[in-house]
C-alpha cells in the first residue's frame, strides 16, 4: 500500500448539461461544471449564509462518460470521486494562468443520486428538515 493518497470525493449540482468529447481513439471523454454549497446560520444576525464553490470535473472513463451523455443534466445532484491535477502555463501575454480540474479516470467512481425531476416533482420533507436543523449536527 502507497504512503500517498490523491483523492477527492465531492457531492453537488451539475452546473450545466455535461460536454462529450472524443479522443483519437474514439473514447468518450465528459467535462462539466459542479457546484458544492455550503449553509450555514450568522450567529450574530441569525442570516442564512451560502457559499458556493465550483469546480471543473473531467471524466476519462469512456463507460461513465456515457452514463453521463445519456442521463446527466444541468442541476443533476451527483457524487465524483476522482483526483486533483493542477496545471499551470503562461497565456499569449504571459500572465501565468492556473487550473485545477477533479479527474475521474478508471479508478474513479460516478453516482447519480437523484432521478430527474420534472416540473412537477418538489423537494421532500425529509430534505427540508434537514436544511432546518444544521445546528444540530454535533461537528
Amino acid at each position: 500500500m502507497s504512503a500517498y493518497l490523491n483523492q477527492v470525493i465531492l457531492i453537488g449540482r451539475v452546473g450545466k448539461k455535461p460536454e462529450i468529447a472524443k479522443t483519437h481513439d474514439e473514447k468518450k471523454i465528459a467535462k462539466f461544471s459542479l457546484a458544492t454549497s455550503e449553509h450555514w446560520i450568522d450567529k450574530g444576525t441569525q442570516e442564512r449564509k451560502e457559499k458556493t464553490e465550483w469546480h471543473r470535473i473531467v471524466v476519462y472513463s469512456s463507460k461513465i462518460a456515457e452514463v453521463i451523455e445519456n442521463f446527466v443534466d444541468e442541476g443533476a445532484l451527483v457524487c465524483v470521486e476522482g483526483k486533483l491535477k493542477y496545471e499551470k502555463w503562461m497565456d499569449p501575454q504571459g500572465v501565468e494562468r492556473k487550473l485545477t480540474t477533479i479527474v475521474v479516470d478508471l479508478n474513479g467512481k460516478f453516482m447519480m443520486l437523484e432521478r430527474k425531476k420534472t416540473a412537477q416533482q418538489v423537494d421532500s420533507p425529509d430534505k427540508l428538515q434537514i436544511e432546518e436543523n444544521e445546528d444540530d449536527i454535533p461537528f
